[in-house]
């Protein structure tokens, strides 16, 4: 399991109370961090089951895969 935010550090204490939890970071606003964090999760676990963005940020209901960047 990854969990992944802004501040890393606040991710790694709650890390270390769940051993099967990887924190990294990611800023959802920024793409290159985005991709980053896809490669990190594809390379250590080859895929990803679940995505939960929960940025804040209210998006209409769409497909991910539909979803313009600027949107996301």
């Amino acid at each position: 399991m990854v969990i992944c935010g802004r501040r890393v550090a606040s991710l790694e204490a709650t890390a270390a109370q769940h051993l099967a939890i990887r924190a990294l970071a990611c800023d959802v606003t920024d793409e290159a961090s985005v991709e980053a964090l896809a490669k990190q999760v594809k390379d250590r676990f080859g895929r990803c089951d679940i995505l939960v963005n929960n940025a804040g940020i209210m998006a209409p209901v769409t497909p991910l895969e539909d979803l313009p960047t600027e949107t996301w």
